[in-house]
This record gives C-alpha cells, sequence and structure tokens, in this order.
C-alpha cells in the first residue's frame, strides 16, 4: 500500500499495462503496449471530482512522472482528466 498524501488538489495515477501473456507466449517488457487508461491511487483531500480506485483518462502532455518505490506513477491536477469510466453498480 502506497503511503502518501497529495497536497494543492493533485492526484496520483497509475497507467494500466497492457497484455502480458498472448496464449503461452510471454510478451517482452519493451513490445508491451501501454494503455491511455490510468488508476486513481491517491487523491488531495480537496479533490471531489474522483475517488482511489476509479478508472480515468488524462490529457497526453499532462502530469508529472515520478518512480516511487521502482513503480512509474503520474501526479496530475483533476482538470487534466478527459473522462472517468463509470462502473456498471
Amino acid at each position: 500500500m502506497l503511503n502518501v498524501e497529495l497536497l494543492n488538489s493533485y492526484i496520483l495515477v497509475i497507467q494500466e499495462r497492457g497484455e502480458e501473456k498472448i496464449g503461452s507466449i510471454i510478451v517482452p517488457e519493451q513490445a508491451i503496449t501501454k494503455k491511455n487508461r490510468y488508476e486513481v491511487v491517491a487523491v488531495a483531500s480537496d479533490v471531489t471530482a474522483v475517488a482511489v480506485g476509479d478508472i480515468v483518462i488524462i490529457d497526453r502532455f499532462a502530469g508529472n512522472e515520478q518512480v516511487i518505490d521502482d513503480v512509474k506513477y503520474f501526479v496530475t491536477k483533476p482538470e487534466d482528466i478527459l473522462l472517468r469510466f463509470k462502473s456498471n453498480g
């Protein structure tokens, strides 16, 4: 579990990965397609537009890439979110 506190209306997202296996073939790291979908993993206390666990698409040029514990995250503002996927529930 990532233990961070975001300030100034920022959100922290992680990019969803493409398929790592096709049938019984393991796809090399360099060939894995990056998806344009991100999972929200943390939000500042004043952000109400999204919540942890939401799946969003953000502007291609938005956000700052940050590596925390060898994992690549993006810190961005809620204004950079283009859409949020709704759950079927």
